[in-house]
């Protein structure tokens, strides 16, 4: 096999590998039935700096995320059409009627500081229907 043939062989395994290998693995968050929400305790590290989560919603549903933790921690939630919304900072970070139905990725981080530390941190999700109001 010639060099140009080894580098391209080479070439697709690692984008194959770089495809099939998750960048950060995101957690499900799967609401019991009646339920209005969930709290999710998470933690970030030097070598984890971003914790990600999927929400299945549909539109009209009201949903409402809260970061409750220590230092400059930020939160951000991207709707199934790419729309990020989000803020620095704990408390509530989401709280919207939903336009569209699909996953909801909701990523919590750090925020940009120079050096990662281990920080533990509280996710409160509330989904409500039309029909629940507040």
């Amino acid at each position: 096999m010639g060099s140009v043939a080894r580098w391209i062989a080479l070439f697709a395994i690692v984008t194959c590998i770089a495809t099939l290998w998750p960048a950060e693995r995101e957690q499900r968050i799967d609401l019991k039935p009646g339920s209005r929400g969930v709290r999710i305790a998470g933690r970030l590290t030097a070598k984890a700096d971003q914790a990600h989560y999927i929400l299945r919603a549909n539109k009209d549903q009201r949903l409402t995320v809260t970061l409750i933790g220590p230092g400059p921690l930020s939160g951000t939630v991207t709707s199934p059409s790419g729309k990020e919304e989000g803020q620095p900072g704990g408390g509530i970070f989401f709280d919207s009627k939903l336009i569209e139905t699909g996953d909801y990725r909701i990523r919590i981080s750090e925020g940009n500081r120079g050096e990662k530390r281990n920080v533990r941190f509280e996710l409160q999700i509330r989904l409500l229907s039309p029909e629940q109001g507040h």
